[in-house]
């Protein structure tokens, strides 16, 4: 479960991380 929880979290830091990206390009 623990695994699963910080899959979940990884994943959306990443999201976050692209959007910043995108963010600073634009």
């Amino acid at each position: 479960m623990l695994k699963l929880a910080s899959k979940y979290i990884l994943s959306i830091f990443h999201l976050i991380l692209i959007s910043r990206e995108g963010a600073l390009h634009a």
